[in-house]
This record gives C-alpha cells, structure tokens and sequence, in this order.
C-alpha cells in the first residue's frame, strides 16, 4: 500500500507539472502572438489581445473607426461593438441587418452603407435619411473636415472616390482602374489607396505618391497625418510612415486596417486579433517637430 501511495503521489507531481508547463507555454505563445515589433520612437498601447477568446472565433469586418473622442467601433462577426479608451465594451443596437461599411463624422455621428443606401445610425439602432449611392458595395471612409465623409467602390475596371457633404453635394474625386482599398485626408489633401499604388488629390491636380513593385507587398489601408506631413500605408504584416520619397516601417510584423484621430494612429489586424495605437502619428516619429 505504501508503495502504491508512493506512486500515487509520483503520478500528482508528474501531473502538476505537465499542467504548469502547458499554463505556461500557453502565456509564452499568447505573449508572442501580441508583441509587435516597433520603431523606437514608437508608443504602442494595446486595446484587444489575442488571449481574449470573444475576438477568435469570427473576423472582423474590413472597416473600424474611432469617434472624436477617442471611443473605438468595429465589427465582428454579425455585431458592432464599441471600446472605450478604458478598455470598456458595450455592443451597439442595429436593427435589421449590420451595416457592410461605417464611418464616423467628426460630430460622432455613426456614418453606414447598408444595401447601397447611405444613412445614419441612431441611438436606437434604427437606420435613417437613408440615400441611394453609385454603387452598392462602397465603403466610407471618415474625414477631418467638418460635414465631409468619403465613398469609394466600383467595378468592371471603373472604380472612383467620391466627396459627400452634409449639404447633399456630391463630387467624383479619383477614377482608377484598379479598386480601391483605403481613402483618408489632412487639412489640404485627400489620399486614395489601390493594392500597390497611393494617390494625393490636392486642390489643383492628382499626383500619384507611391508605386509599389507588382511582385511586392500590397497596400491594405491608407491614413495621413492631421497636417499631412505624414502618410501612413499598410500591408497584412507592416506599417510604414512615408514622408517625402523615403518609406520607414514603424511596425514591423503586424499590419490591417488604418484609422488616424487626434494625432493618434489605430491599427486592426485581424489576421493576430490585435487592435493597438500608435503615437505619435506625427512628424516626430521622425524626431522631428508636428508643427
């Protein structure tokens, strides 16, 4: 009998011990899955890690946004949701379908695109004003000027970026060959992504900034700078600042969808399940002054 409680006690250990190895090579492969690699001048903050198992069953939506006051809104799966900026969740009433694309004005309105109509989502989650758009699948994209959003989608190798007002006008900006992936804008200047290719649209002419290789990387997603100094692009695995000719990776393995608010740049990549921040999203990531 002792013998058997001998082994009996040999077997707890041995099994002890294969649970804190597994507990701890899960965290070991939990931190790995969410350290991003970053320029030094870099500050990175996280608001959604890959050790929470709401975001890893279902993707995310290919649009997210952030309010005027820094509270951060994305889809997952059939749901939009909400995060603060102290990590706080809350899911946002939608009645009927979920929108397919989103934007968020600079007055915190709620912005969407659902079956080719544009309109606005209450706090009730009822869709109103709703207007009928060139094409059913655009995508918005938020502006940093006072009643502006942007449109862009297309097809049969015509696809444009469209300007809305709040006054109802409504004016083509960019007509490509190629889709388009992203649309953002500073005080003077509105930038159009396609997979290898980013057009500034400034006041007088359209000139192309940045052309990828063909057997490269391609571009996901666009953002700029409040002054424009700085254009941010991305791909599925980096994020590069470009300023003037030259392009610096500021992140260099994680990489999606791009929003820029409040000098602040967002990141969703929903290949790791991480959405993090990025500061500054200035000229001094340069060492240089934002001014």
């Amino acid at each position: 009998m002792r013998h058997k409680r001998g082994m009996w006690k040999w077997a707890v250990a041995i099994v002890v011990i294969l649970v804190s190895v597994r507990g701890a090579q899960s965290l070991r492969e939990v931190r790995q899955a969410s350290t991003i690699d970053v320029l030094d001048t870099v500050q990175l903050s996280y608001v959604l890690l890959p050790g929470d198992a709401r975001w890893s069953a279902r993707a995310f939506g290919a649009d997210f946004d952030v309010t005027p006051t820094s509270a951060m809104i994305f889809r997952h799966g059939d749901s939009l949701y909400g995060v603060n900026e102290d990590g706080k969740f809350a899911t946002l009433p939608v009645q009927g379908t979920v929108p397919a694309s989103f934007a968020v004005d600079n007055q915190g309105t709620l912005l969407v695109q659902r079956e080719g109509y544009l309109g606005r989502l209450t706090e009730s989650g009822a869709i109103d004003d709703a207007l009928p758009l060139p094409y059913e699948d655009m995508r918005l994209a938020h502006s940093s000027l006072d009643g502006m959003v942007y449109l862009f989608g297309g097809g049969d190798g015509d696809y444009r970026v469209y300007s809305f007002a709040d006054d109802g006008s409504m004016r083509i900006l960019l007509s490509v060959p190629q889709p388009i992936v992203g649309v953002a804008d500073c005080v003077d200047a509105v930038y159009a992504a396609t997979d290898r290719q980013i057009f500034r649209m400034g006041k007088d002419a359209i000139r192309l900034v940045l052309n990828l290789p063909e057997n490269g990387e391609t571009i996901v997603s666009v953002a700029a700078s409040t002054d424009g100094k700085v254009v941010f692009f991305s791909t599925t695995a980096k994020v590069y600042a470009l300023h003037g000719a030259g392009a610096v990776a500021i992140v260099g393995n994680s990489g999606g969808a791009l929003r820029l608010r409040n000098d602040t740049l967002y990141v969703l990549d929903d290949e790791r399940k991480l959405l993090y921040k990025v500061r500054p999203a200035t000229m001094q990531l340069f060492g240089g002054h934002s001014s």
